[in-house]
């Protein structure tokens, strides 16, 4: 099924700006109202807390394994290392795509 975009645009262009703000205002309506309805706090900060009490596991584990290139104490530092690397490429690569727009 394809969509028309300039017949869309063409039929939003056409409507007032109450029926606009109108149907926009239903639609929100409907997501916040199912937001609110299946979003739960408690098990949303369950979910939270067991992806921390996860990570904090997995790193005292790789504070006691030995680093699998040379230069570091352990494989907990080796992985600080390369995560740094890694943000600053990235942060890099988003600093490029911003100057050049």
């Amino acid at each position: 099924m394809e969509i028309d975009i300039a017949a869309l645009e063409n039929e939003i262009s056409q409507m007032s700006p109450e029926d606009l703000k109108q149907q926009l205002l239903d639609a929100k309506v409907r997501q916040k109202v199912a937001t609110k309805k299946y979003y739960n706090p408690e098990t949303a900060k369950k979910a939270r807390v067991k992806k921390a009490e996860t990570l904090k596991a997995q790193a005292a584990l790789a504070k006691t394994m030995p680093a699998s290139k040379p230069g570091f104490a352990n494989l907990y530092e080796q992985i600080l290392a390369e995560a740094n690397e890694i943000a600053d490429q990235k942060l890099g690569e988003t600093e490029g795509e911003s100057e050049a727009a």
